[in-house]
């Protein structure tokens, strides 16, 4: 008998696709069949489907496109969205122990994803795991909102086993460096505060026993990794449509952090560290030869 499971975001910006992607990668690798589905599209480009599929042994279905739900939802026509999700859910779950269902996240301008994820978990009967990313939240704090959460789709209240991912959790050591006033990325006092080696013993304690006292089964706790959220300088250059005039190590140096420099050389020193982007005017000579 097939196990669903549907993976949904207790916030914004919690690296819902990641977390996905790693369930799928974690039980490939145990031996279990397990397959994928993203049954609805996100508004914008949707690459979930087609980076899974690069490295995928199984066929994943195509979404229903976000505009044609959004149309059956302003109708009230619930009901129809849910057979579609049912279908291709059965499309990619056939055959299969466990099946991955990624839910909606919410987008800017959006209210109703929520209530999307509640009616897909009813339709399926699956499992759900909740998805967060800390941020500056203490442990309680962080297992307090994943609980809000699953109240909000009844899972708690109806005695289902409600999983939880903490994804990009820091544990900064020390207090937080100030960010430079020019200077703007990761490293500006966000991630580049983290402790390097990962999280100690008394982090992941901490964070298992919130998730514990709300009743949440802890699924995993991912550590953050500054490296995995610096883009290549060709990924910048590509996006840009940049002209390269020249490549250097564009495709392995990574760029952790961004700096507007228009000032004089003696004064934009400060910002020309290791891993920073210079944005400069074309005219500015002199903070072109001092980058180089």
């Amino acid at each position: 008998m097939r196990t669903t499971v549907l993976v949904a975001p207790a916030g914004r910006g919690v690296g819902l696709t990641t977390a996905c992607l790693g369930i799928v990668r974690a039980l490939d690798r145990e031996g279990i069949r397990v397959a994928f589905a993203k049954p609805v599209a996100n508004r914008e480009p949707d690459h979930t489907i087609p980076l899974l599929s690069l490295g995928a042994h199984f066929a994943i279905p195509p979404a229903v496109p976000r505009a044609e739900a959004e149309g059956l939802l302003a109708d009230g026509d619930d009901q129809t969205l849910m057979e579609r999700v049912v279908a291709i859910a059965d499309q990619a779950g056939e055959d299969v122990d466990v099946l991955i269902v990624q839910g909606m996240h919410p987008e800017m301008g959006m209210v109703h994803s929520a209530r999307v994820n509640a009616l897909m978990l009813k339709a399926l009967d699956a499992e759900l795991v909740l998805v967060a990313a800390p941020s500056d939240q203490t442990a309680a704090e962080v297992a307090e909102s994943i609980a809000i959460a699953a109240r909000g789709y009844g899972a708690l209240s109806d005695g289902r086993n409600v999983g939880a991912i903490l994804n990009r959790v820091c544990d900064r050591k020390g207090v937080s460096p100030e960010p430079e006033a020019d200077s703007f990325g990761p490293s500006s006092g966000g991630c580049g505060a983290c402790a390097p080696e990962g999280l100690s013993e008394t982090c992941l304690k901490e964070h298992q026993a919130a998730l514990e006292a709300e009743g949440l089964r802890p699924i995993a706790i991912v550590p953050c990794n500054a490296d995995l959220m610096s883009p290549r300088v060709k990924d910048i250059g590509d996006a840009l449509r940049a002209q390269f005039l020249y490549t250097g190590d564009s495709v392995t140096r990574r760029v952790r952090d961004v700096a507007i420099c228009a000032m004089t050389v003696p004064n934009a020193m400060k910002a020309m560290r290791p891993g920073t982007l210079v944005l400069t005017p074309g005219d500015r000579s002199d903070i072109l030869l001092a980058a180089a």
